[in-house]
């Protein structure tokens, strides 16, 4: 019987090697989706928008260029870093009142 093969020992080294697994699993880079420069030219876009006006997905689509299943995307991509406000309210620009979006 060697000294790894003891049951103390054996229960300690598979811990070890577990702990180690994880280690280098948290040091690899995890992994990205390439963003492409129309992603992050609307994500810009719809940023300015909303920073100076609490407007529809409607407007935000018609001002931005974008049709409003990307303006939906833009602003779950944005509200990942930034904290996005969406409440019933008044557009700014159709003064229409419907879920408007704006910063915090």
């Amino acid at each position: 019987m060697t000294l790894f093969d003891q049951p103390g020992l054996v229960v300690y080294r598979a811990h070890l090697e577990t702990a180690r697994e994880l280690w280098l699993a948290s040091r690899s880079p995890a992994p990205s989706r390439r963003v492409s420069g129309d992603e992050i030219a609307s994500a810009v876009g719809v940023a300015k928008l909303i920073a100076w006006a609490s407007l529809c997905e409607d407007c935000l689509a018609l001002d931005s260029g974008l049709d409003r299943e990307q303006v939906v995307a833009t602003l779950q991509r944005i509200a990942v870093t930034m904290l996005i406000l969406d409440a019933a309210g008044t557009c700014d620009a159709c003064r229409q009142e419907t879920v408007v979006y704006r910063f915090a």
